[in-house]
């Protein structure tokens, strides 16, 4: 991914590939964290910013390593990880995939962690998961991660 980091279909596809290894396998997790897979995945966001389907892929990268533990919310709270979350739920409001997937993954990296908290506050995540609400109140997946990250922010 470092090499091609430019290639906006390559980036996409690999993107998937972090994201459907560490979905299930703690172990994998833990090996994709050593190899960068956190930094990589807020580079190709911030590459390929107008790519939803990118931006879906890399927040599920997120998402999946940072509901592992709090050192691992740290390293990525260090990457910029919430900015980049944010910046998707900012980016992509009619996409319901990266919403939810934004959502989910915004609410694991603050989980338990002040600062990603106030991260994601001064970036706007609060304003941004209120409009998920009301943009995608007939889904339901979307507006449960969207209610539970505004009940996170408010912890």
């Amino acid at each position: 991914m470092r090499t091609h980091s430019n290639d906006q279909v390559l980036q996409t596809r690999a993107c998937g590939a972090p994201r459907n290894l560490t979905r299930r396998v703690a172990a994998n997790r833990t090996l994709a964290v050593n190899a960068g897979a956190i930094e990589v995945a807020v580079a190709a966001m911030r590459t390929h910013a107008p790519v939803a389907e990118l931006q879906e892929r890399a927040c599920g990268v997120l998402r999946n390593l940072s509901s592992s533990s709090l050192e691992i919310r740290n390293l990525a709270g260090n990457a910029d990880a919430v900015e980049a979350v944010v910046a998707a739920l900012r980016g992509h409001p009619t996409s319901a995939k990266v919403q939810e997937t934004a959502c989910l993954a915004l609410y694991f990296l603050i989980k338990g962690n002040d600062e990603n908290k106030r991260l994601a506050k001064s970036a706007g995540a609060r304003v941004l998961a209120e409009a998920v609400l009301t943009a995608h109140h007939a889904t339901e997946k979307v507006v449960n991660e969207a209610q539970d990250l505004l009940q996170q922010l408010q912890l």
